[in-house]
Parts: C-alpha cells; structure tokens; sequence
C-alpha cells in the first residue's frame, strides 16, 4: 500500500482562517503496483484528521474500521474494513480499480504515519501550522 498526495488548491486570504475546508488535492492510493483510488479535489487535512483519529484507535489495540466521510459528500468515500487477524480489505465508491487482497495492518498504519508525517511537512512549511493544531 502506498498513499501519495499533491495539493492543488491553497487556500487564500480569508480562506486561510478555514483551511481544512479549502486546501484541496489529488489523492492517490496504490495497491501491489495497482493505482487503487486516483481522486482530485480531496480535502486533505480533513482526510489527514480523520486517520489521525483510526491510527490513535489501532495504535491502542482496538479493532476498529476506517472511514473517510467529507462534508462534501453524502456517502464514505474510502473504508479499510477489518476482516480477520491483522487484516482489511480496502474499498471505496470511487476506486479505480477492484482489490481484493487483504492489507496487513502494520502496513496501512505505516503508510498512513508516512502520509500525516508528509502533509504535516507541507503545512509547517507553507502555512506554519501543525496538524494537530487544526
């Protein structure tokens, strides 16, 4: 599994007082090599704040799914369902292709540490902000 993201949209002026509503990007999950999730528009800090809140859940030993709902849509738009042991299946209304191989668990918690760690880089950098201050 391996996530990458590219912001498209910064937020300006008086936008900048609602960030996690206005900086928007692609992103891109992959899947053995297999692009899983390609979607422009995503809000990215809005996604970032809710695996921040999966991974402090698992990360207690709790067995939890994941499921990323925006306010900008009414359905969830990604889940990484637990299914036995230390795996999930990874689904979404928007994938761009069909997974069905299960993912490790020490894997999405991995992908996901480098993807906060990532966009957090980003805010400090352009913003001077911190993640968990939003």
């Amino acid at each position: 599994m391996k996530i990458d993201f590219e912001i498209t949209d910064f937020p300006i002026e008086e936008q900048k007082k609602y960030i996690t509503a206005y900086l928007e990007g692609v992103l891109k999950i992959t899947i053995n090599d297999v692009v899983f999730f390609d979607q422009s528009g995503i809000l990215l800090i809005e996604y970032a704040k809710c695996v921040s809140k999966w991974l402090a859940k698992i990360k207690l030993g709790k067995i939890v799914d994941f499921t990323y709902e925006t306010m900008d849509n009414d359905e969830s738009i990604l889940s990484i369902i637990h299914v036995k042991d230390n795996f999930y299946r990874i689904d979404s209304i928007w994938k761009t292709n069909e997974v069905i191989q299960l993912i490790n668990k020490n894997e999405i918690i991995k992908e996901f540490d480098a993807f906060l760690d990532n966009i957090n880089d980003v805010l400090k950098i352009r913003f001077n902000l911190n993640l968990k201050d939003l």
